[in-house]
């Protein structure tokens, strides 16, 4: 019997591109911490006058890429906070185009349809990569196996 987030989680990678998966109202959903939750961790993440990064970090001019957007608010409630050098990326054509039509009031943030397997960005693009809802989904999805060398 799958697990109650399991259940909520397409067979297979190709699953997430279908309508079937993604809502088609084009409200938001977020499957962990609200954004507005994380927003201390963010404003931490890249003070530009904070011990904790020596005071290198760019604050609100922080280049922001967000792995597996999803349909999620986190872009809209940073963005609307004063980071808007943000770079969304999703597998599902149908979530991008519904949070580009979505968003079309926030210029600066970008939407692109790009599987987190073969990201076409040069190194060093971003200051800060945010991983918020892909690593558990697909470790359920394709059941992942690790091992050592012997």
């Amino acid at each position: 019997m799958p697990s109650s987030a399991e259940a909520n989680l397409p067979p297979t990678n190709e699953g997430y591109g279908t309508h079937e998966y993604c809502e088609a109202d084009g409200t938001t959903f977020d499957w962990f911490l609200s954004p507005t939750y994380l927003l201390p961790l963010f404003e931490q993440l890249t003070s530009s006058s904070g011990n904790d990064n020596n005071g290198k970090g760019k604050g609100k001019e922080t280049r922001i890429l967000t792995l597996g957007c999803g349909n999620s608010a986190l872009g809209e409630v940073l963005y609307d906070n004063g980071w808007e050098n943000i770079v969304n990326i999703d597998y599902s054509k149908i979530v991008i185009d519904q949070m580009r039509e979505r968003h079309t009031a926030r210029p600066n943030m970008k939407w692109l349809e790009m599987d987190i397997l073969n990201l076409g960005f040069q190194d060093e693009e971003f200051d800060l990569v945010v991983d918020k809802g892909v690593w558990c989904p697909s470790c359920f999805t394709h059941k992942f196996h690790f091992s050592t060398k012997d």
